[in-house]
């Protein structure tokens, strides 16, 4: 479900143009991989793949 997530959050994150929306969901991201670093406890190079 985080892979997901950030995932889609990530192709949103290429094509919004507006600065606090990009703040916002460069922050979603961020907030998501820190879940799914928490629950994996690996590094995210290893999840990204």
């Amino acid at each position: 479900m985080h892979r997901e997530n950030i995932k889609y959050l990530e192709e949103k994150l290429e094509t919004e143009m507006g600065p606090a929306a990009r703040a916002m969901l460069q922050k979603q991201i961020d907030e998501e991989k820190a879940k799914l670093r928490k629950i994996t406890n690996c590094p995210p190079t290893e999840w990204l793949n």
